[in-house]
Formats: structure tokens, sequence, C-alpha cells
């Protein structure tokens, strides 16, 4: 029998990558794992490659038109090629931004997605996860400004491309669980350090570059939104901090731009979830406070004004609440951290600052009249803006007021009686918004409400506490709210251990003594 010229077919599984190197392939769509360990490009065969050529010659074959037009489809599938085609950004990836969501075949859009994945995880971020970065009550043009900013950068920034689909991936794994997504986004979150360090050897820091900052805070957003690449947090907001330094806080100008206001507000933010970090945590923060650029930044946001007409809800699209709350804040979670109190002048200080904040509190009459659901009742978006202002009030009495009893050691803060004034309005705020869904999306409220939990010592308030934070992991699906989450369940269980002890010793005791 003649097997020389026996013609075989071309394997029809495995990416090409893989073939390439002659390494198995697991399959796995749309990025095998070789591929993303190897964080080499996983390119799969078209629907043409796997055509048995054989009997392409013969003029009846159901492969020929295929073969010779290849590109060829329904004029629904083409429309949508040319959209996809004239999306295609000057490094040769999609514009996710400038993709036109609606189709006219919601089966060749599915389709189209799942060969296209940049397309539909940048739909994701621009749909789902964008929305969630900014505070659902600040100025509309800050909304839309940030993503034109983004939508222009993203063209000349591999790394700010990059690192915008590792956001949207790692999003996207939380929601559904999938392991796959997880690996996809650490590959994306991979190249676009890659492509940042790439930039960073080649520019002038001197030189202003948005993409650059952008880039940083979305590698920063990563690390607190995931639950993957958080240790790399601290160097990002240092990149952050020299940038802002370099080209906000030295300039002349200052914050001249809703952008600048922004990526000063973004930059604050992390350097605060990050100097804070868990209450269960005693140790020193790996992050080193910057407190030269804080006050700077303070006052420099303290002096910038873009929507004076407006209320104060509107002008701070990250913060939310006045940055001096933030500082204060800080100053008692180093007391409780190190155990050593403040000097007498700084002590006094706080004290007066915390009063004239309560003051403002117990003079608000509208606290508590606002009725979740009713967006046309009358200056509802300041009412989130005021209950979060109000809400870190509370927070930080109720720190100072053990700070002042000098009855704080280096470690957890003690528990409050239900019946003290501030966490009695606390409880009323937390039952006001239990089911507010806008409310879940006020990500600055998420460390008081935590802080609140660590102070409860009632079950019943803390499954108030539970039910917030799973309403907003529900709404938001950022790691950082389930972090939270867990720190507080080892908390209670640790303090329900302990007072269990407590008990059995005091009936030890107890039988010592009779016997």
């Amino acid at each position: 029998m003649n097997v020389v010229g026996k013609t075989k077919l071309r394997s029809k599984t495995g990416c090409l990558t893989c073939r390439r190197r002659r390494k198995k392939c697991d399959e796995k769509l749309p990025i095998c794992v070789n591929c993303i360990s190897s964080h080499r490009h996983c390119q799969w065969p078209t629907f043409a490659d796997l055509y048995d050529r054989r009997y392409a010659s013969h003029s009846e074959s159901r492969y020929r038109d295929n073969l010779s037009k290849p590109q060829e489809s329904s004029s629904d599938h083409d429309g949508l090629h040319e959209e996809c085609r004239s999306c295609r950004s000057s490094h040769g990836q999609h514009n996710p931004f400038l993709l036109d969501a609606g189709v006219s075949s919601s089966a060749v859009a599915q389709r189209v997605l799942s060969q296209e994945l940049d397309c539909h995880i940048s739909r994701h971020f621009v749909k789902k996860f964008y929305s969630l970065l900014l505070l659902p009550y600040c100025h509309t043009q800050y909304h839309d400004g940030w993503l034109s900013e983004l939508r222009q950068a993203m063209d000349t920034h591999k790394s700010l491309y990059y690192s915008i689909l590792a956001c949207a991936a790692s999003h996207m794994s939380i929601i559904d669980a999938s392991s796959n997504m997880k690996y996809i986004a650490l590959a994306y979150y991979t190249n676009s350090v890659r492509e940042l360090a790439s930039l960073l050897s080649t520019i002038s820091q001197d030189v202003k570059n948005d993409g650059l900052l952008m880039t940083i805070m979305m590698l920063s957003l990563h690390g607190l939104a995931s639950w993957d690449t958080n240790r790399d947090v601290p160097q990002h907001i240092q990149a952050g901090i020299r940038l802002l330094t370099l080209h906000v806080l030295n300039k002349p100008m200052g914050v001249s731009r809703l952008f600048d206001r922004s990526s000063l507000e973004s930059v604050m933010y992390a350097v605060f979830i990050h100097t804070a970090g868990l209450w269960s945590d005693s140790t020193s923060s790996e992050f080193i406070f910057d407190n030269v650029f804080w006050c700077r930044a303070e006052q420099v946001l303290g002096q910038t004004s873009f929507f004076p007409e407006k209320s104060g809800s509107s002008d701070s699209p990250v913060l939310g609440v006045p940055v001096s709350l933030f500082r204060i804040a800080l100053s008692l979670r180093d007391v409780f951290r190190t155990g050593i109190l403040p000097e007498i002048s700084e002590l006094e200080g706080l004290q007066n600052d915390v009063a004239d904040w309560e003051g403002l509190l117990l003079e608000d009459q509208n606290l508590l009249s606002y009725l979740p659901g009713d967006p046309q009742g009358r200056d509802f978006q300041e009412h989130y803006h005021q209950t979060a202002v109000h809400l870190f009030t509370l927070i930080t009495s109720l720190l100072l007021g053990q700070v002042l009893r000098r009855s704080v050691l280096a470690g957890l803060p003690q528990t409050i009686p239900r019946e003290s004034w501030q966490m009695k309005l606390a409880i009323q705020i937390l039952e006001k918004y239990a089911n507010d869904r806008v409310w879940a999306k006020c990500f600055i409220v998420q460390w008081p409400i935590y802080t609140l939990g660590v102070l409860m010592d009632l079950p019943e308030d803390r499954q108030l506490i539970r039910k917030q934070l799973q309403q907003t992991c529900d709404v938001t699906s950022f790691a950082q709210v389930a972090r939270y989450g867990y720190d507080l369940e080892t908390i209670w269980t640790t303090r329900e251990e302990a007072a269990l002890m407590n008990i059995e010793q005091e009936a030890d005791g107890g039988l010592d003594v009779l016997f």
C-alpha cells in the first residue's frame, strides 16, 4: 500500500501560538493558559484556516466560495465588522469608546463579541464599571469629561488601553466568579505595567502626560477593586503623587482643569484607603503617608471651585466630603495603630475640628427627611453628600471620645454602647439607606460603615452592617468592600470567642470558691 502521498488534515485543535511552539494547548478560549503564563499573543485559526482544502478546487465544493471570499458574510455581519475596523486605534487595537452599543442583530452581536474580546470587555468598562469610579452625585461634566480624556489618551497609550481592560476584566471575573477572566485581567495588567515601564524609559517626567497619569490611576484602581494586585498599589500611588506634585501642585495655575481635580482626588482617596488599612492589622502601614503632599493638596482643593453656583456635592467627584474629615480620620487611625497619643496642641486641634463638625451635624434638621428612591425630591443629591459628611463626623466623634478618655491601646477601638447619641444616629442613617442602591454607589461611606461595625457590640446592629456591605458588594462588586466584610467577621468572631472564654473563666472561678 502506498502511504507516502496520503494527505493529512490540518489539526483543528489548539491555538496557533502553541502549535508554533510545539506546546500542548489546553484550548481555553479566548486565551489559553500557556499564552497567559508566557505573556504571548494567543492567536486562533480563522474559520477559513480550518477548511479541508483537498476538495476546494472542485467546482461543487461547499468550501470553494468560503475560501475565495473568507471575509464575506451577511450584510449585518459586514456592517459590524466595518464598525470594528473603523475603531482601530493607532496601536492596532480597538478603541472601545467609539463603538456603538446598538447593533441590528443581537445574535450577530454575540458572535462578533465572542471573537472580539477586547470590544466585549471594553463595553463592560463603559456600561458597568466606569459609573462606579465617580460619586453618583458629582457634576455630570466630571463624568463626561474624564470619559472624553480616556477616549483621547488611550489611542496613543498602550499602557492606558491595557489598564482599562484589566480593570474591566477583573470586575467581570468577580461578577461571574470566572477564573478564566481573572487570568485574562492579570494578562492585561501585566501588559499595562510592561508598556508603562517602556514609556517611562523614553519620556521625560518634566513633560506633562495625562495618559501616563491615567494609567497609574487605573493600575491603582485595579489593586483596590480586585483581589490580585493590592500589594502593588503603594508604588502606583507614589508615582501618582510625584506626577501630581510636578505638574499640578508645583505649577502657578494649580488645579486648572476638571481632569486635574479628578486626578488629585483619586490619588488622595487611594492614599486614604491604604493608609487606613484594615482595623485588624495593628502593624504599621506598608504605605508611607506623605503629609506634605496631603496638606498641599488639601490647600489647593480648598481654593478651587469649578461650579460655585452648585452645592458642595457637585464639585468633588471622588472624595465627596471635605478633605479635613479624611485627615482627622487618618490622625485618629494612627493613634489606634501605634497606641501613641498626639501632642497636646494636636489633640486640642482635633477636638476643636470634631466639635465644629458635630455642631453642623446637630444643626441639620433635614438629615433623616430624605426618602430613598425619590429622586424628584428637592436637592436629593445633596442629601447623599450631607449624609456622608455626617457619617464621617459620627465616626471621628466616637474614635476621638476613646482617645480623650485615654482608653486607647495599640489595636482595635472598644465597642460603643448603642445608647450613645452618635451610635443611635448612625444606626438611624443606615436603616434609612438600607435598600438604596444609589447610596451603595457612594464608595466614600464604605470606610465609615466598616469602622462603625468595629464599634458595634449587639448582634442585631452587626447584621445591619452586614446588609449594608452586602448591598454594596451586589451593586459594585469591588473587592475592597469584601475585604472590609471579611475583616469585620474576623473581629466579631474573635470578640465573641473572647467573651465566651471570659464567661467560662468566671464560672470556673466561682466553682473554685465553692470548693
